[in-house]
């Protein structure tokens, strides 16, 4: 059975490897320390998907100044099921609740295949940016 729920501390390790095996780890932003103030400034914007107690996936949303969902990754040996659509569907969820009716998703140029899985629940293509960050 599998629980989508809020990211706690205690889920970094697990969490951080889950990103890792999605190639979508980022050293500056995803420290334990900037994800435990994301979740206390924004609770609930880490979703965990958690089986047999251990987290097999996760998404983060922001909501607080648009609609995006990123960092959606789930453990390689649990890929390819259930588990990324439960949390697609509740991110979804979660930003429907702040008032939201548009959503956006961060997708790899690279993953047509993923592409078109986003395309067939019913997201569309998106103009191309390339994200840039500096560590201040």
């Amino acid at each position: 059975m599998t629980l989508i729920r809020s990211y706690t501390a205690a889920d970094y390790k697990e969490v951080r490897e889950i990103l890792k095996e999605g190639n979508l780890f980022w050293a500056i932003d995803d420290t334990a320390e900037a994800l435990e103030r994301k979740i206390r400034e924004n609770p609930g914007t880490i979703l965990v998907a958690e089986e047999a107690g251990r987290p097999v996936g996760n998404v983060f949303v922001v909501s607080d100044w648009n609609a995006l969902i990123f960092r959606l990754a789930v453990r390689q040996d649990s890929r390819g099921g259930r588990i990324g659509p439960m949390l697609l569907q509740a991110a979804e969820e979660k930003l429907r609740s702040d008032g939201r009716t548009v959503a956006s998703v961060i997708v790899d140029n690279n993953k047509k295949a993923l592409q078109r899985g986003y395309e067939a629940l019913g997201y569309v293509p998106g103009e191309l940016y390339r994200w840039m960050s500096k560590e201040l």
